[in-house]
Formats: C-alpha cells, sequence, structure tokens
C-alpha cells in the first residue's frame, strides 16, 4: 500500500463523522466506498468500532433547595428543566450513553433523633424523592446525623445511598 501510494496509483482518504454523545454504546458498523477519476465506484470496505459504554450525569446544584417548612409538613423540593446552576430547583441530566440510576443521601439537618421508650430511635426528619414528576417516590431516612464531613460521606458510601426508583434514559435532563 505504502509503495502504491508512493507511486500515486492509490491515494490515502480520510473522512470524519460526528456520533452524539447520547447515542447508545455498543459495537457500530462503519461502510465506506470511493469513486476514482473515472467514475469507477470500490467495493464498499466495512469496519466495526466499539462504542464504549460511559455512564455520567451532571447536577446543576450542589445542594437540594428546601425553603421554608414546618415540622410534621410535607414539603417537596420541586426540580425543573432548566438548566440553570445555583437556582433553587436541582435538575439532572444524563451526558452518558448508558442509562443511569441516582443515587441519594441526606444528613439529619441536626434535627437528630427522638427516643421511643424503652429503646427505639427515630429520625425527627424523613425524605423522599422521584426522577420526574409522575416517578415512583422513594421514603428514605438520614444516612448521617449532624453536618456531616466529606469524610463521613466517604466512609459510609457502599451502605448509606438511597437509589431513587428508575433510571435517567439517554439524553434527558
Amino acid at each position: 500500500m505504502r509503495e502504491a501510494i508512493l507511486q500515486d496509483v492509490a491515494w490515502l482518504v480520510f473522512g470524519n463523522a460526528n456520533l452524539s454523545y447520547h447515542q447508545p454504546a455498543g459495537l457500530y458498523t462503519v461502510n465506506v466506498n470511493a469513486i476514482d477519476s473515472g467514475n469507477a465506484w470500490s467495493a464498499i470496505l466495512t469496519n466495526k468500532f466499539e462504542y464504549v459504554a460511559t455512564t455520567c450525569v451532571a447536577f446543576d446544584n450542589t445542594v437540594v433547595f428546601y425553603g421554608n417548612t414546618e415540622v410534621g409538613t410535607h414539603r417537596w423540593a420541586a426540580g425543573d428543566y432548566d438548566w440553570t446552576p445555583g437556582d433553587e430547583n436541582m435538575t439532572v441530566r444524563n451526558l452518558g450513553n448508558t442509562w443511569a440510576q441516582i443515587l441519594v443521601k441526606e444528613n439529619d439537618m441536626l434535627f437528630g433523633q427522638t427516643l421511643i421508650p424503652p429503646d427505639v430511635y427515630e429520625w425527627n426528619v424523613k425524605y423522599d424523592a422521584r426522577l420526574t414528576e409522575n416517578g415512583t417516590i422513594l421514603d428514605y431516612l438520614p444516612s448521617l446525623a449532624g453536618d456531616a464531613t466529606t469524610a463521613d460521606f466517604t466512609a459510609l458510601a457502599a451502605k448509606s445511598f438511597n437509589e431513587i426508583p428508575g433510571v435517567l434514559k439517554l439524553c434527558n435532563t
């Protein structure tokens, strides 16, 4: 091949194609052919490549804004579809090429626990979450007491995250 190119009887041609980040992972087939100066078509050349599975999600906020609430009152902290970092509504976007599961964990916001005699403790705050307006609701309790440090979260990560039911599909916000 090298000699044919050097003798100008063959050309090396390159091409580019875009593959969107949210195309599903998997094995893709590429078919190409060429046409010479005499309008003769080459045979179709086939190649395959694997688009490697990558899970990646992005959040437009680092904390959930609960707003004002009162003891004994249920309060939804609604999300939205508006990607505005720092606003009061959480948005999550799937930037990968696989479906994503969302895990959550929260501390007790310093509300602590109440002793129910003789020896049962109940958290004074409870949480719930869902992935969409009509999604299945997950009820869960705090993972940690007090104002947890990064080290606390890291140490308890494997056993204290809560999986929100459902998946964040490709190219979804």
